[in-house]
């Protein structure tokens, strides 16, 4: 299960910087996957040291065993 968050727009990359920054802190806490831990960046968030896809949240475990199946 994942989805993809994003800010409304306008918004300037600084606030969805901080955005995704929060968006990560609150979707570790609770265990879950979150595209800005990806190693791979590209060039739009790699300046705010986040990673691929910084919207991007999972349920690892539940990913997980539904690869299993």
């Amino acid at each position: 299960m994942a989805i993809d968050l994003r800010l409304p727009r306008p918004s300037t990359e600084a606030e969805q910087a901080a955005f995704y920054k929060d968006l990560g802190r609150a979707a570790r806490r609770r265990g879950l996957r979150w595209g800005g831990d990806w190693a791979r960046s590209n060039e739009t968030w790699a300046a705010w040291d986040l990673g691929w896809d910084p919207g991007h949240i999972e349920a690892r475990s539940l990913c997980l065993s539904m690869r299993r199946s």
